[in-house]
């Protein structure tokens, strides 16, 4: 979806390849289980409600669904709004990242 939504919010003209980070934020897990990625969630979690504050929603339906596509230096975001409530985030990395904790946290912090 999140190929989809960067083609698209570029008119056809630009395609995001490569691996792809995907954050659902509505999904629980047990954070002791991992307290290092947990730390990232949850770092991601206050950017993607920060950039959603910051930011114009696209979208032709808000209320159902709207999303954001953010490009910064070596990563885009795409920050997906479900019914006014529920969040993904997806990061693209522009440039090598050696793990998907490392590209959560280079998101998270430009």
């Amino acid at each position: 979806m999140a190929r989809a939504l960067y083609f698209h919010h570029h008119g056809g003209r630009q395609k995001l390849s490569g691996e792809l980070f995907a954050v659902p934020l509505f999904i629980p897990f047990n954070k002791m289980v991992d307290p290092d990625f947990a730390h990232a969630v949850a770092t991601v979690r206050r950017r993607t409600f920060s950039d959603f504050a910051m930011y114009k929603k696209h979208g032709g339906h808000p209320g159902i669904f709207a999303y954001q596509v953010i490009e910064k230096p070596g990563t885009v975001n795409i920050n997906m709004e479900f019914y006014g409530a529920q969040h993904v985030s997806v990061t693209a990395p522009l440039d090598r990242m050696d793990s998907r904790e490392e590209a959560l946290m280079n998101w998270a912090t430009i």
